[in-house]
């Protein structure tokens, strides 16, 4: 039987964007240690350092966040409709916990007995740490046993409320406090940056304006207004001409977000007022644009959909649970082959490389271990499949 394998309901070209963001976080963290000894260009191309891109691979939570908010969003109406019940949220939060949960209990788990070589945990503290982080609340305290937690923090937030937005009637109500809901975040910012420089260092910029739950769920209510969008799609592609518009839709997000993460670093030589207030919530629309143009039939949908997508889809959240830890790891084994690490293209590629093929055995281990029965759990007793390639953090 294949480990990996589509069902009908599924919405494939999401497999490919799903790629794309744990591709950009890991990325972005295996370039890190580069990028910050570089005295020049890593990766030159025709005048651009292509390293720039992967730097700014912390962009791809925000997919992730609008990925999310999409899927469960939209599998959640498609099960209960507007409904909401004392049983019905019951159900829904015990399906959430058992898709989440277990993994990530799993990695604190191991993190905490040492199971990653080489990666260390600070001991001061450590069991208000271990506690707040039961609690998933790492992204309002610090996250600091593995410092990507932070974004389950938020979506897990995010996932306890969401029936409770859903159910608001009528629909041009809900609509309005969705809407009001997506500015919040961006009020937020810009009312707790008033007390702040107009620069700051990135660590200020992540624990004041980035990981609060508060700060950072545009993304989130973006994906589900997409939902709500591609629930009434037919009146929606019956009023724009598919694929044409929907494609252009799609150029001008991806065009848009390529020229702002091409450019340089954009928050790690100090976070100026756009980056504290505005970046956030430009790159969350323009990902939901991505996003909304391939459910409407525009964008590269089939190359998004093909099978190869599959297997690092359903592997996302497993991957941006471990590939951190496995980092200093795969460091070490780089400098055993190249005999030495030095800062250039060959050794960040070298790394790269190691660093996936960590990740994806050790990921492979936790989906079939840990992912995998406890899916078969939440879907137990449920009509509706349960999706099995939810996002990660």
């Amino acid at each position: 039987m294949a480990i990996f394998q589509r069902v009908p309901s599924s919405i494939d070209a999401l497999d490919g964007l799903r790629t794309l963001a744990i591709a950009l976080v890991i990325g972005r963290h295996v370039v890190r240690p580069f990028a910050d000894g570089a005295e020049g260009p890593l990766m030159p191309v025709f005048g651009i350092d292509l390293a720039n891109v992967l730097v700014n691979g912390w962009v791809g939570v925000d997919l992730f966040f609008v990925l999310s908010g999409f899927l469960v969003a939209h599998h959640l109406l498609k099960r209960d409709g507007d409904r909401l019940s004392p049983s019905r949220y019951g159900h829904y939060v015990g399906r959430r916990a058992l898709r989440i949960l277990p993994a990530y209990y799993a990695v604190l788990a191991l993190l905490l007995i040492g199971a990653f070589p080489f990666f260390t945990i600070a001991m001061d503290d450590l069991g208000w740490r271990i506690g707040y982080h039961l609690l998933l609340l790492q992204d309002v305290l610090p996250s600091d046993i593995n410092v990507v937690f932070w974004s389950l923090g938020v979506e897990w937030k995010f996932y306890l409320l969401l029936p409770f937005a859903l159910a608001i009637r009528p629909e041009r109500v809900r609509l309005a406090i969705l809407l009001g809901l997506a500015c919040a975040p961006f009020a937020a910012r810009a009312w707790l940056a008033a007390d702040l420089p107009d620069t700051i260092t990135y660590q200020t910029f992540f624990e004041t304006l980035r990981s609060p739950f508060y700060a950072c769920f545009e993304g989130l209510v973006l994906g589900v207004l997409c939902a709500l969008i591609y629930r009434r799609r037919e009146a929606w592609i019956a009023r724009v001409p598919r694929p044409a518009l929907s494609g252009a839709f799609w150029l001008a997000a991806t065009g848009l977000i390529l020229l702002l993460i091409g450019q340089g670093p954009l928050l790690d030589d100090g976070v100026d007022r756009f980056g504290q207030v505005a970046l956030q919530s430009v790159i969350a629309i323009l990902f939901a644009t991505m996003m909304l143009a391939v459910l409407l039939g525009g964008g590269p949908v089939r190359a998004l959909s093909h099978p190869s997508f599959l297997a690092p889809a359903r592997l996302s959240y497993a991957a941006y649970l471990v590939h951190l830890p496995l980092m200093p790891l795969a460091m070490l084994l780089t400098a055993a082959l190249m005999g030495g690490l030095e800062i250039n293209a060959v050794s960040l590629a070298v790394c790269l490389a190691i660093t996936v093929s960590l990740t994806v055995m050790v990921s492979l281990v936790l989906h079939i271990l840990v992912e995998k029965p406890f899916m078969a759990l939440g879907r137990r007793g449920n009509k509706s499949p349960q999706p099995v390639s939810q996002t990660a953090g």
